[in-house]
C-alpha cells in the first residue's frame, strides 16, 4: 500500500540531475500510429505535444534528454503537463481529500517542470513551451467538450467500453498502491480519462494535431476509432496519436 512520504520520496528525485558525460544510451523511435495511414513518418510534418504523465519516471534525466533530442523531428513541439488529472491519482494512491490532492499535484507539476528545464539547459536544447492541463481547463471550450464527452459516455456502450478498458488496465497498474475504495478509483480513473480526451481535443483545436507518449495507451487510440457525434468529432478532425518506444542502446 502507498504512503504520502512515498510521494515526498519521488519529489526528492527531481532535485537529482543525471544525463551524464558520455553518450546517452536511451534512444526514441517511432512505434505506432492512430488511427493508422499509409505513411506514418508523415506525422514528423506537422506540430505535436508530449503528454507528460507526473511521477513517471520516463520524463526525468537521461530518459527525457533522449526524447527532447527526437523532438526536433517536429517544426513545432510542446509539452502537455497532466497536472489536474493527476489529483485523481493522488486519491486512488494515498486517498487524500480532493484539496490536498490538488495542492500537491501543483507542487509535483511545478517541480517536474523545473526539472526538465534544468535537463533542456544543461543538454543545450531550446526550452519547449509548456501546456498545463489546469490552464486548458479554464477555457469554455475545454467546458462545452467534457460536458458533451460525459453526455455520449452516458448512451455509448462503445464509448463505455473503452473507458472500462481504460479503468481497468490504470487501475492493475496501481493495484498494490491503491488505499481508496474500489468504486471510488473507478469512478476517479474515469474522469481521469475523460479529462485527458478533453484536453486532447482542445490542443488539436490550437493546432497541435498530434499527441505523443512513450508507451501505448489503447484508450486515445480506441476512442479515434470510434463513431463520434457531429458536435463532439469536430474537435478531433485529422488528429492522431503516436506511442514512442525508447529503447536503450547496447554497448559497442
Amino acid at each position: 500500500m502507498s504512503d504520502i512520504h512515498d510521494l515526498y520520496d519521488f519529489l526528492k528525485k527531481l532535485d537529482y540531475f543525471d544525463i551524464g558525460t558520455n553518450e546517452n544510451k536511451n534512444k526514441i523511435t517511432l512505434q505506432h500510429v492512430s488511427p493508422p495511414f499509409h505513411e506514418k513518418t508523415s506525422i514528423y510534418q506537422e506540430p505535436a505535444f508530449l503528454a507528460v504523465s507526473l511521477e513517471s519516471l520516463a520524463f526525468l534525466n537521461k530518459k527525457f534528454a533522449a526524447i527532447m533530442k527526437y523532438l526536433g523531428k517536429f517544426p513545432d513541439i510542446a509539452l502537455y503537463i497532466v497536472d489536474s488529472p493527476y489529483r485523481y491519482t493522488i486519491q486512488i494512491k494515498y486517498d487524500v481529500s480532493e484539496e490536498e490532492a490538488t495542492k500537491l499535484s501543483q507542487v509535483v507539476a511545478a517541480q517536474t517542470v523545473a526539472h526538465q528545464r534544468e535537463v533542456c539547459r544543461m543538454i543545450g536544447c531550446s526550452e519547449p513551451r509548456f501546456v498545463h492541463h489546469s490552464t486548458l481547463e479554464t477555457r469554455a471550450d475545454y467546458v462545452h467538450l467534457q460536458q458533451r464527452l460525459e453526455r455520449f459516455f452516458e448512451v455509448e456502450p462503445a464509448f463505455q467500453s473503452v473507458v472500462q478498458h481504460f479503468c481497468e488496465f490504470y487501475l492493475t497498474r496501481i493495484r498494490d498502491e491503491m488505499k481508496c475504495s474500489v468504486d471510488k478509483a473507478v469512478n476517479l480513473s474515469r474522469q481521469y480519462l475523460l479529462a485527458e480526451l478533453t484536453a486532447v481535443g482542445i490542443l488539436n483545436g490550437l493546432d497541435y494535431p498530434a499527441m505523443l507518449y512513450p508507451g501505448k495507451i489503447d484508450s486515445i487510440s480506441g476512442f479515434l476509432e470510434l463513431e463520434l457525434p457531429e458536435d463532439i468529432a469536430t474537435y478531433y478532425r485529422d488528429f492522431k496519436f503516436a506511442s514512442l518506444r525508447n529503447n536503450r542502446r547496447k554497448k559497442k
